[in-house]
């Protein structure tokens, strides 16, 4: 059994329950009762999951205008503007960038909600971004 202290840094600390460590313990340390220490670790692992889902998001927008750059536009959300273009390829091109935005986003906060809901471990970034939609360009002469 350990008792845990808060150091004013935020940083948790544990300490034997014998008292053989309690030199250890320094003033600006306070003790944590079991629910406390539980509210504790539950707060530091939902701003570690609020972290990592801010990550995953970034990282899923430049997925979406990387795909975008690669066929010559600025962004996702600069292809997604030709959808009402009168060129054929432009406008082709800005319906299946919407498409794919569209079916990534929702598998995107799909995966999220059960990460969140903790049905689903949080993936490695390469698996996130592997798991969702790929983009299928038309093919349109210019």
């Amino acid at each position: 059994m350990m008792k845990h202290f808060l150091h004013n840094d935020g940083s948790l600390w544990a300490f034997e329950s014998d008292g053989s460590q309690d030199d250890l313990i320094m003033s600006d340390m306070l003790p944590l009762t079991e629910e406390e220490l539980a509210q504790h670790r539950s707060a530091q692992h939902a701003q570690t999951i609020q972290d990592r889902i801010a990550a995953y998001i970034m990282a899923v927008q430049e997925m979406l205008d990387e795909a975008a750059r690669q066929r010559g536009y600025d962004s996702i959300l600069s292809a997604c503007t030709y959808a009402a273009s009168t060129i054929e390829r432009f406008r082709q091109e800005a319906q299946a960038c919407i498409a794919w935005r569209d079916a990534v986003w929702a598998e995107c906060y799909r995966l999220l909600d059960e990460v969140k809901a903790g049905s689903r471990q949080a993936p490695q970034m390469a698996v996130l971004l592997a798991s969702l939609p790929m983009i299928e360009w038309p093919v349109v002469a210019l």
